[in-house]
């Protein structure tokens, strides 16, 4: 999420190059402006502080392209926004003040898009996700420092939804279940490093329902509780939430029989 939060803040201060005025940010004297008043040829803008360039790049008419740099101001490069000739698609790279990069993937209307890949400080790959219109869109990985997939999440208009699965970092699995609109939704299932059941639980509007089962290491249930919109139930309580279900699945049984009665005679015309 910081790092999300780095990037957005980064486009925001590219966006500002062309909406600054002469006057703003010291810019150099190559700064112009067209018959019209929009930005032409190189412009630079400087931190107010030190006069170090912050970031600088080429206008045509008021919109950048070509290759934007921006800085920290220790002059470290930060961030390289190459803008296509479509004036829509761009492709950026940003760089941790040490140098490594941080992440790198395209831009559609100054918006994230397609495949962004994110790395930590030491330069390893720490995620690969999917945008669409600045919001996560399809398959997030995330990935241990040995290269191998930690945690694969899916998700639609920028929430999680549909199968989470989470890794050991041998790769096994650790925790599998789903999502909807960032809630857990259905069965949710823990194993121990060994592979065997650990934890067994249903979540219902992201709240816990039903039976949650623990087990030991061998597979041996070693706990058993009930929860009602994510209320753990105890004494009388608890006791008339078992038989209410038992009655719900009685009933759902007699109905199977007795619908397979009703054409268990039945002859094909």
């Amino acid at each position: 999420m910081k790092v999300l939060f780095f990037i957005s803040v980064m486009m925001i201060s590219l966006q500002g190059v062309a909406q600054t005025s002469p006057q703003q940010g010291q810019p150099t004297k190559t700064n112009q402006l067209d018959a019209k008043g929009q930005k032409t040829g190189p412009w630079t803008v400087t931190y107010d502080k030190t006069n170090k360039v912050r970031y600088k790049g080429q206008f045509k008419a008021g919109k950048p392209y070509g290759v934007f740099e921006h800085y920290y101001e220790s002059g470290k490069l930060k961030a390289k926004i190459t803008y296509m000739t479509d004036g829509k698609t761009s492709r950026g790279k940003y760089y941790y003040e040490n140098g490594n990069l941080l992440s790198e993937g395209k831009y559609i209307n100054q918006k994230k898009d397609s495949i962004w890949l994110f790395y930590d400080e030491r330069g390893k790959l720490s995620s690969s996700e999917k945008f669409v219109n600045d919001l996560n869109e399809g398959k997030k990985t995330v990935f241990y420092l040995n290269g191998s997939p930690s945690e694969v999440l899916n998700f639609k208009g920028g929430k999680r939804n549909g199968e989470w699965i989470r890794y050991f970092e041998d790769g096994k699995t650790m925790i599998k279940g789903a999502y909807k609109d960032d809630m857990y939704a259905g069965e949710v299932l823990y194993y121990h490093t060994n592979g065997k059941m650990m934890l067994r639980e249903f979540y219902l509007n992201g709240k816990l329902e039903g039976v949650r089962i623990q087990y030991d290491d061998e597979g041996k249930e070693v706990a058993r509780a009930h929860y009602k919109q994510g209320k753990k139930l105890e004494g009388k309580e608890e006791e008339a939430y078992i038989k209410e279900m038992e009655e719900r699945k009685n009933n759902i049984q007699q109905q199977k029989q007795n619908g397979n009665k009703g054409t268990s005679g039945t002859k094909p015309k």
